[in-house]
């Protein structure tokens, strides 16, 4: 059995109510109210022989979001890659790197 290859990486997504108009109907400007931000980590596998079981989602009582592989058909076995997502986590914007 070889080892994992993964990447872990954070992704951010600002939280924000429905666009307001700033003045006259019809003008086209707008702007948005935004509050806070979610902040998502994530695996990328670029080979792995281990998936995630059920219990490891979020409707099972884990933490995952989602999570998607395909096997390597080339590599052959139980050889797979793909990508799993946790649940968000909410910060402050300015805490955005």
């Amino acid at each position: 059995m070889a080892d994992n290859v993964t990447y872990e990486g954070k992704t951010y997504k600002l939280r924000a109510g429905a666009p307001m108009s700033k003045g006259k109907q019809g003008a086209g400007d707008f702007f948005v109210h935004t509050f806070m931000a979610e902040e998502n980590e994530f695996t990328i596998y670029a080979y792995t022989e281990d998936l995630p079981f059920s219990s490891d989602f979020r409707g099972q009582a884990g933490d995952l979001i989602s999570g998607n592989f395909t096997r390597l058909a080339n590599v052959g076995g139980n050889s797979f890659s793909g990508k799993t997502v946790n649940s968000p986590i909410y910060i402050e914007e300015i805490d955005i790197p």
